[in-house]
């Protein structure tokens, strides 16, 4: 992503490099989510390939599967959250 850049510049390689990856993951599984959805799924399936879905935490993971049965949270609206919440993060702490 080139608004990275200057994080890249003042010595924040890690942080620009975990976000992109959190970001693409968080992606990804986003789109596999709505997919299942417009297909009928219920549960957190392999019904779609995702990215790397294991780089993502186990309790992130946990949640999403809980996402509909215990807390009655739709997967992909719970995930578009994730998303928005990591971009302003990283914008407040300089990466972006």
């Amino acid at each position: 992503m080139s608004f990275s850049r200057d994080a890249k510049m003042k010595g924040k390689e890690k942080e620009v490099g975990e976000f992109r990856q959190t970001l693409i993951r968080l992606m990804s599984l986003m789109h596999g989510s709505a997919l299942d959805e417009i297909g009928g799924g219920e549960e957190l399936t392999d019904s779609y390939e995702v990215l790397d879905i294991k780089g993502l935490d186990i309790e992130t993971l946990m949640f999403l599967r809980d996402c509909k049965q215990k807390y009655n949270f739709n997967r992909v609206e719970a995930l578009q959250h994730m998303v928005q919440i990591l971009v302003t993060h990283n914008h407040h702490s300089g990466v972006l």
